[in-house]
């Protein structure tokens, strides 16, 4: 059996329709807005309800090398986002080949403007986009 080895350079991310690289160390993680469940305590006390959240957002994070070819891709989506009131459709696309871990949205909203500081060392600019994708566009790879 193949031994499946993780390289941040193979993950695949699109925004707009534009490969996003250049990433710096935090790379892309996805963060839920809510739980699958909210848990309601019995009146008697005795058990529980279980009641399905219909929240399905996320908020994506890309962090890219200030320097990078991606800082000035999501720099540029982000002001026409903004200049439009945020009507324009931009989807967000994320595959990890190393796990199969896919995620997809057919529109992100970009939520703030990156802070930037200046250091010794190379700096980096985080972009939160929230996205909303749906259930079937959601595939978890297996892990080992």
């Amino acid at each position: 059996m193949a031994v499946l080895r993780y390289d941040l350079r193979s993950v695949q991310c699109t925004v707009g329709s534009l490969a996003i690289s250049g990433y710096g160390d935090g790379g892309v993680s996805i963060s839920w807005e809510s739980a699958n469940f909210e848990r309601t305590p019995n009146a008697d006390g005795r058990g529980s309800t279980y009641s399905a959240l219909n929240d399905k957002g996320a908020t994506a994070s890309i962090e890219v090398g200030l320097n990078s070819q991606a800082y000035k891709v999501l720099d540029s989506l982000m002001r026409t986002q903004l200049q439009s009131g945020g009507d324009l459709n931009i989807g967000f696309f994320l595959r990890d080949p190393s796990n199969g871990d896919t995620v997809r949205s057919r529109t992100c909203v970009f939520m703030n403007q990156p802070d930037i500081a200046k250091g010794k060392t190379a700096t980096t600019a985080t972009f939160e986009l929230s996205i909303e994708p749906r259930r079937q566009q959601i595939l978890r790879g297996s892990t080992l």
